[in-house]
């Protein structure tokens, strides 16, 4: 790749964007600000890891995405962080020829210190059962 296109495709910055990204890939959550100054009008701006590549990334998140993010992750953006957002769809704007990014939020499940489940974890949910101490009806 020429230094010019180099220069021209990393020049935005770590910005994630619709052609850089497929459906189902995730970003972990570092950081969430709103960032009033970069563009056209204010934006929340997700900074985390993108999953797929370990790269560090931000996300600009528009008031379509945030209010469905907000539906599984809340609305408090502190409790955001360790949980990731993940690319439901690529779509094409009408009328721009701009293609964008849908996200949604998931929640992580977060083990306790030492790595023994906790009752909130997956792993304790399927831990195995001993049925060896129920007392059984007798009719």
């Amino acid at each position: 790749m020429s230094l010019v296109r180099r220069f021209l495709k990393e020049s935005g910055g770590p910005w994630i964007r619709a052609e850089n990204v497929t459906v189902g890939a995730t970003v972990t959550i570092e950081k969430v600000e709103l960032d009033e100054q970069t563009f056209d009008r204010p934006y929340i701006v997700v900074t985390g890891v993108y999953d797929p590549t370990g790269e560090n990334v931000k996300v600009r998140l528009g008031v379509k995405n945030v209010q469905r993010i907000v539906e599984t992750l809340g609305d408090d953006e502190s409790k955001w962080i360790g949980h990731k957002l993940e690319v439901i769809s690529i779509e094409t704007y009408k009328g721009l020829g701009r293609k964008g990014i849908l996200w949604r939020g998931v929640k992580t499940v977060k083990q306790t210190r030492m790595g023994s489940p906790s009752p909130m974890t997956l792993e304790w949910l399927a831990a195995p059962v001993s049925y060896t101490h129920l007392t059984l009806p007798t009719n």
